[in-house]
């Protein structure tokens, strides 16, 4: 038979929980959790168990030990996901009326669990502790030992292959003169990538020799047309020595897809007469 759950819960979070009680007199805990909205399917959530003495004299909590399930529903059932068994919390000592801690728990999302809406749900239990002289004592008041947060899971994303192709034939010229580079975006399977922005770099030694980053300098930044092409016109440097110059055109990625690059094979500068 399934147990309902206090409303505000989508990971179902059950602590065992031992409290010794002062002088007889009751001890009342309430919870809450505080939790990210959402999480990465494979990724671990870091989840605090807010205890509170909502009471009117001083507690002692023992000692708390947490079992987190994933649900679809505020229901205690046998379909949920257990993520963490008996996990042992920090022992605390008295806690006054009014006071909190929080005890921190690391609860791994499997990687194959569904993209979808979820509850969080920390049940609490109490568990007799002996007292000496006395006997055992319970958390007074268990219709507040219940609390949840809704949790978003959402699958990576997994980036797409992409590849950066130069095409044309190798540029060359004289110092000062121009020349068009092109380059293609293309997927897997070779179709084009529009929209995407391709920065360009020139390297070569001269510039290493000037002590630029990589021997690199900046070229700007083209975004590809419908056909996945960027088209870059590029000015031979006239303060480069003869030499042969590397064009770097690179891609950097997004969030679903992978980042690319190519060398435009070396530009011939020739010298002028």
């Amino acid at each position: 038979m399934k147990r309902t759950i206090t409303p505000k819960s989508q990971l179902k979070c059950e602590q065992l929980e031992s409290r010794r009680l002062l002088a007889g007199v009751p001890v009342d805990f309430a919870y809450s959790l505080t939790a990210p909205a959402q999480a990465i399917a494979g990724s671990t959530l870091q989840v605090g168990s807010v205890n509170t003495n909502v009471g009117k004299s001083n507690g002692s909590a023992l000692n708390t030990v947490g079992n987190f399930y994933l649900s679809k529903d505020r229901n205690v059932s046998a379909d949920d996901i257990q993520l963490l068994n008996d996990v042992q919390g920090p022992i605390r000592g008295t806690v006054k009326p009014g006071d909190s801690f929080t005890i921190p728990f690391n609860v791994r999302i499997p990687g194959n669990t569904p993209a979808g809406n979820y509850f969080l749900i920390e049940v609490v239990r109490d568990v007799p502790v002996p007292r000496l002289g006395a006997a055992q004592q319970y958390d007074s008041n268990l219709a507040n030992n219940t609390t949840s947060l809704p949790l978003r899971i959402d699958q990576p994303v997994v980036s797409q292959v992409t590849k950066l192709v130069a095409e044309g034939r190798t540029p060359g010229g004289l110092r000062g003169e121009k020349t068009t580079l092109t380059v293609r975006l293309v997927d897997a399977s070779n179709a084009p990538l529009a929209g995407q922005t391709i920065t360009f770099v020139d390297q070569c030694r001269y510039y290493r020799l000037q002590g630029r980053p990589n021997g690199e300098r900046s070229l700007g930044s083209i975004v590809t047309d419908a056909s996945g092409r960027a088209k870059l016109t590029y000015t031979i440097p006239s303060s480069v020595n003869v030499d042969n110059v590397s064009i770097i055109a690179r891609f950097a990625g997004t969030n679903k897809l992978q980042a690319s690059s190519c060398t435009i094979t070396h530009v011939e500068i020739g010298r002028r007469s």
